[in-house]
C-alpha cells in the first residue's frame, strides 16, 4: 500500500533503514516470508542492490502466498514458489529451495495458540488451518525445500511437530534443517523431541524483555511467562541456535539482540527465567555463524578466519 500511494515515501523508508542496518553492524539481512509482489521487489532492489550498499539482503519467499495462488495443486505449489526465486540482483536476490510457512498467530497481540489457554479467555488463531499447514509442509518436505515456519505458542508447535514427525516417517532427510522461527512458548519435551528430529531454532530473545513482564500478569501468568523463549531447553539438548529481530518486533540491533538473551531482564527490571540465560559465546554465534547455518549459507559469511 505504501508502494502504490506514494512510491517516494516508500523509498525514504528503504534509504532510513539503510542508514539504520548499517549503523547497527549487519552485513546481510534475510527477509522471510515477505510479501510476493514483483513491483514491491523491484522498489526494495533499487534502493538495496547497488554495489554501494554496505549490506547484502537476501530473501524467502511466502507459502500463503503461493497457496492463495495455487490452493489446490501440490505441484503448481512449488511452480509458484520457483517463480520469484529469480527475483532480485546485485546485492539483493532470493534463496533457492527455501520457503516462509505460518502455523499460529503473533505473540504481540496474544494470538499464538496455547495448549492451556489464556487466563482471561480469549482464543489464539492460526494463520494457516493445521489441515492446509501439513499438506503445504509434505509438499515442500517432498520437494526438498528447508522451511522456515513462524510459531509461537506450544499449541501451534504440537502441529509442527507432528507435520515433521510424518514427514521423517514418510520421507527421510537428513540435514533438512527446518527452522522454528519465534520460538515465543515451547515446553521442554517438544524443544527435545524438534531437536532430535533435527530441527533448528531462530528465536527472538527481544520477546522477554519486552513481554515476559507484562504476560505474567496478562493473559499468560507467572509460570508460563518465565518460561518464554526457552533458550535453555535448545542448549540442554544439543540444538542449533540463532537470533533474529523480526523488525519491528525488536530493533535489529545484533548486539541488543546479545543483551536480552544473556540477561533475560525484561522491562520492568527483573530477570525472568534465568535458567534460559544464554552464554556469551554462544550468544555471539547465534547473531553470526549459527545465522549463517540457519540460511545454509556458513560457507560463505558468518565466520572469520586467517586470510
Amino acid at each position: 500500500m505504501p508502494l502504490l500511494a506514494s512510491p517516494e515515501r516508500f523509498r525514504e523508508g528503504l534509504e532510513y533503514t539503510r542508514r539504520y542496518y548499517h549503523r547497527s553492524g549487519i552485513t546481510l539481512l534475510c527477509e522471510p516470508g515477505g510479501f510476493s509482489d514483483k513491483n514491491m521487489q523491484e522498489a526494495i532492489s533499487a534502493v538495496y542492490s547497488p554495489e554501494e550498499t554496505p549490506f547484502n539482503h537476501c530473501f524467502i519467499g511466502d507459502g500463503k502466498s503461493f497457496h492463495a495462488r495455487s490452493p489446490a495443486d501440490p505441484a503448481g505449489l512449488i511452480t509458484e514458489t520457483r517463480k520469484v526465486e529469480s527475483w532480485g540482483r546485485g546485492r539483493t536476490w532470493f534463496l533457492p529451495n527455501q520457503v516462509k510457512l505460518f502455523t499460529d498467530g503473533a505473540i504481540f497481540s496474544q494470538l499464538m495458540q496455547m495448549k492451556d489457554g489464556y487466563t482471561d479467555g480469549h482464543h489464539g488463531a492460526w494463520l494457516i488451518d493445521p489441515p492446509v499447514f501439513d499438506s503445504m509442509f509434505q509438499t515442500y518436505w517432498d520437494a526438498g525445500y528447508q522451511i522456515h515456519i513462524h510459531n509461537n505458542g506450544d499449541a501451534g508447535l504440537e502441529v509442527l511437530l507432528a507435520a515433521l514427525e510424518k514427514a521423517q516417517s514418510r520421507q527421510p532427510r537428513k540435514d533438512h534443517r527446518t527452522v522454528l522461527v519465534h520460538f515465543g512458548f515451547a515446553q521442554s519435551p517438544q524443544v527435545k523431541r524438534w531437536i532430535e528430529l533435527g530441527g533448528i531454532v531462530s528465536s527472538n530473545p527481544y520477546y522477554v524483555t519486552a513481554l515476559s513482564g507484562r504476560y505474567a500478569q496478562l493473559g499468560i501468568g507467572p509460570a508460563r511467562a518465565v518460561n518464554m523463549v526457552p533458550h535453555g531447553d535448545v542448549l540442554d539438548s544439543g540444538g542449533s541456535l540463532s537470533f533474529h529481530s523480526d523488525m519491528p518486533m525488536a530493533p535489529a540491533k545484533p548486539l541488543q539482540l546479545i543483551w536480552s538473551a544473556v540477561n533475560r531482564r525484561t522491562e520492568e527490571g527483573p530477570v525472568s527465567g534465568p535458567r534460559h540465560r544464554v552464554p556469551l559465546d554462544i550468544a555471539l554465534r547465534a547473531v553470526t555463524i549459527n545465522a549463517a547455518y540457519s540460511l545454509r549459507l556458513a560457507k560463505r559469511l558468518g565466520s572469520i578466519e586467517v586470510g
